[in-house]
């Protein structure tokens, strides 16, 4: 062969390879975006599918949350009517202990009262046991104060 012949061939076969790397380049880009399409439409379908389940997620963490909420609402009016409960009796107690309290003074100043008699004069006040003008004396350490007897 001639260097003439040699060197045509030669440059047909880069002419050659060249064109047959710009279509393996086109097919390979056409894939590219072929494969970017398939990764966009798999993208779509899964961000579709999770706010499905999230919104299914949403009514069942509100539904469990308002069970919670009527749970908690039940166990507040039960404390309330406890409290109502023990306050009333608690009340109740501290005015029977204001009464005996009352009486107990009363015959401490030696008044003749008998405890829960009917007819006796139910006493709620300092001022309706000691009287309004009446001081009250301190005793000094020790001793004690007795009353004198008639007689």
């Amino acid at each position: 062969m001639r260097p003439a012949d040699d060197l045509k061939k030669l440059g047909e076969d880069i002419v050659a390879s060249y064109d047959a790397r710009i279509r393996d380049v086109g097919q390979l880009a056409k894939d590219t975006h072929e494969m970017l399409k398939g990764f966009k439409r798999d993208h779509k379908e899964r961000a579709s599918n999770l706010r499905a389940d999230l919104a299914k997620g949403e009514a069942n963490r509100i539904k469990v949350f308002e069970g919670m909420l009527e749970e908690t609402q039940r166990a507040i009016n039960d404390i309330e009517i406890d409290v109502k409960k023990k306050l009333k009796e608690v009340s109740s107690l501290h005015g029977s202990w204001k009464a005996v309290a009352a009486t107990m003074a009363m015959r401490r100043r030696g008044h003749s009262v008998p405890f829960g008699a009917k007819g006796s004069k139910k006493v709620t006040t300092g001022k309706e046991v000691f009287g309004e003008n009446k001081p009250y004396k301190k005793v000094a350490k020790g001793k004690r104060q007795t009353k004198k007897r008639k007689g």
